[in-house]
């Protein structure tokens, strides 16, 4: 968290690397090309699918160039799964350690640690007495 000249404490955001951020528009156009799919299997006239179609046509191209660039920077593995869960692990990893020292920084800058949620058990309602009405 950081403090600025009249304003409130913020959570300081991780920055954001070439590699995710291609990582994230890469999960975008997919979900984009699997909405669009659905979306093209109900449509009912010609012109909507047409242009269904093409949205669908775009994005899977996109998704091409995607792929290739981040193929090419060795960022996405698409043969290699044990190198993709390998990296997706040190990305883990990563992220803990840098939230980590978020949170350490925060105790230093405010001499208290925050916080943690106390987990809470779910209320255990009873039974409803509602009786359905009987029609004859």
């Amino acid at each position: 968290m950081h403090n600025t000249p009249n304003t409130r404490p913020t959570m300081m955001s991780p920055q954001l690397d070439d590699k995710t951020i291609a990582a994230d528009l890469l999960n975008g156009v997919k979900a984009t090309i699997k909405d669009t799919a659905i979306a093209l299997t109900e449509t009912a006239t010609p012109a909507v699918h047409r242009a269904l179609q093409r949205q669908l046509n775009e994005a899977l191209g996109m998704h091409e160039q995607l792929v290739s660039f981040m193929t090419q920077k060795g960022w996405y593995k698409p043969y290699d799964v044990t190198g993709m869960v390998q990296a997706d692990l040190q990305a883990t990893q990563q992220l803990q350690s840098n939230m980590g020292q978020q949170y350490k920084q925060s105790q230093i800058q405010y001499g208290q640690p925050i916080q943690q949620p106390q987990y809470q058990p779910p209320v255990q309602h009873q039974q409803s007495q509602y009786q359905p009405p009987q029609y004859r």
